[in-house]
């Protein structure tokens, strides 16, 4: 009396599905989402600059877009005994103001793998005052240009929300320096900071 034998193969398990039953079950790493891209800069420079009044300009711009959108622009340029002068001592005249803070207005920003660099542009209706006269709406054009000149930081914060839960946020920043333009008045030596924020 004979007996049939069946292996294994035979009733359609493989090496292959003893591998996929026996391999523990893994669980996806968590996309990153990102929230938040943003440039910040601040200058001081001495010297003529084309098409701004004065030997001394000092200014700062805040880029944003996602969540934290927002273009902000303030420049002031001065009249200096010298233009090693500082506008803070009371010696210098301001000559021209000009400024937008805009929390509606996403920049167009584009920043590169590890935050080595980065631009941005935006186009806002801000404001020009000359000397002690009244202020003049204007539409102002401003883009900067950054190169990371530091190392590159990331701290990482457990965070909650009603509507995604708990997740964590990813902050990475890298010092930087570059060039800010606004309305065809070029800044150079601006110092300042790239930022990035993502949720996994």
């Amino acid at each position: 009396m004979s007996r049939k034998i069946r292996t294994m193969t035979a009733i359609g398990f493989t090496a292959a599905t003893f591998a996929a039953i026996a391999a523990p079950s893994q669980a996806a790493p968590k996309a990153k989402v990102p929230l938040s891209s943003t440039l910040i800069g601040e200058w001081r420079v001495g010297g003529t600059l084309a098409g701004a009044p004065g030997n001394v300009h000092t200014g700062n711009i805040n880029l944003s877009d996602g969540s934290g959108r927002l273009t902000a622009l303030s420049a002031y340029d001065w009249q200096c005994p010298e233009e090693s002068s500082s506008p803070d001592d009371g010696s210098c005249i301001q000559l021209r103001r000009t400024s937008a803070m805009d929390f509606e207005a996403a920049a167009d920003l584009s920043i590169a793998k590890k935050l080595r660099s980065a631009i941005g542009s935006s186009s806002v209706v801000g404001e020009v005052v000359d000397g002690e006269g009244d202020s003049v709406p204007t539409a102002l054009g401003i883009s900067a240009a950054f190169t990371g000149a530091g190392p590159l930081t990331q701290e990482a914060h457990e965070q909650s929300d009603p509507t995604a839960g708990t997740y964590t946020l990813v902050v990475q920043e890298r010092a930087a320096v570059g060039t800010v333009t606004y309305n065809g008045t070029e800044i150079q030596g601006v110092t300042g900071h790239i930022v990035t924020q993502t949720r996994r």
